[in-house]
């Protein structure tokens, strides 16, 4: 799944696209954060999440290791609002810091 992110920070929705038409980055991985209602603090839900987004999905969607790659990874999670509500949702995302205006696909381009 491929997304074109909202021109302004207030946005609340995204835009998903073909892979093959102009997108800013690209879902590797939809999964649930583990984790009591109780808010694990900020540091806790990053380090979770980054440790999922770049160990778990990326080596699997891109085809080399985050540490080998030029590519980043970005992540959505919920607040704490959200996660005491019993949303403990992930979004990990993938982009090419260097070409801001993809039109091709980053799943196995071993970049």
């Amino acid at each position: 799944m491929c997304i074109r992110n909202p021109s302004s920070a207030s946005a609340k929705f995204i835009t998903v696209v073909d892979c093959k038409a102009t997108h800013d980055d690209e879902v590797t991985l939809r999964a649930l954060l583990t984790g009591t209602r109780k808010w694990p603090g900020d540091d806790a839900v990053d380090a979770s999440a980054q440790a999922k987004c770049q160990a778990d999905a990326f080596a699997s969607y891109v085809g080399v290791p985050f540490e080998q790659s030029r590519l980043e990874t970005d992540y959505a999670t919920t607040d704490r609002a959200g996660w005491s509500a019993g949303d403990h949702r992930l979004i990990c995302l993938v982009y090419d810091p260097n070409d801001s205006s993809l039109a091709r696909s980053l799943r196995g381009s071993h970049l």
